[in-house]
């Protein structure tokens, strides 16, 4: 007998203290219909938009709802297929709307995305929007950034405390919406009871102690 799905979601977004528009959009999903919880499971989306004006928040707006609606529309294929097909219609999406409002060129967003499937997390990131697991007591980063200094970091040049303080800290070398096609990474990990697992964007700052709420909750 498969083990049922057991899981508590909660989402928060804000404006923060810099912009006047808030650029992030979230969404989750879990299906009513038992069926469909057990093809696809619980989805679970963050996107940080890019670009002046409204274009950021129109970005991860795109994203985030392309995402949704493609994932949970796909039908015969695997879920690693379904999440790469909902990946690449919202790039294109993105690129295509920019292309048709001259106002928005060059928008964009980061991604992290997560499918919550038999047992199994699945999850997929553009740019440095992150993913993190939470097991018992520690929190352990999954994802990685698509960010010049995270790269930098990755082959040896920088130290993480460098890269924190960096000039470039802000450069993202991948996003969605600004290249006609895009390539996502796909990590996945095997779920135990008790995991806690946190979707959030760059404007989220890790600490310890944020580590130690999180587990307290």
């Amino acid at each position: 007998m498969t083990k049922s799905l057991r899981l508590v979601a909660a989402q928060l977004t804000d404006v923060g203290r810099r912009r006047e528009r808030n650029q992030d959009n979230v969404t989750h999903v879990v299906p009513s219909d038992p069926n469909l919880l057990e093809e696809r499971g619980a989805l679970f989306v963050v996107c940080d938009g890019m670009g002046g004006h409204a274009a950021g928040e129109v970005a991860a707006e795109l994203g985030v709802t392309t995402i949704r609606e493609g994932y949970y529309a796909a039908r015969g294929v695997d879920v690693v297929t379904a999440l790469a097909q909902a990946v690449d219609q919202a790039n294109q999406a993105i690129y295509r709307h920019a292309r048709e409002h001259s106002e928005l060129s060059g928008m964009g967003t980061t991604c992290v995305a997560l499918a919550v499937v038999g047992g199994r997390a699945y999850f997929v990131n553009i740019g440095d929007s992150r993913g993190y697991l939470v097991r018992a007591g520690h929190m352990r980063q999954v994802t990685q950034d698509h960010s010049w200094v995270a790269e930098q970091v990755r082959v040896g040049v920088l130290t993480p405390e460098q890269a924190r303080t960096h000039l470039h800290r802000n450069v993202i070398t991948r996003s969605l919406g600004t290249q006609p096609a895009i390539t996502a990474d796909l990590f996945i990990e095997a779920l135990r009871d008790d995991d806690r697992v946190l979707l959030c964007s760059d404007c989220l700052l890790y600490t310890s102690d944020a580590a130690d709420d999180l587990t307290r909750v």
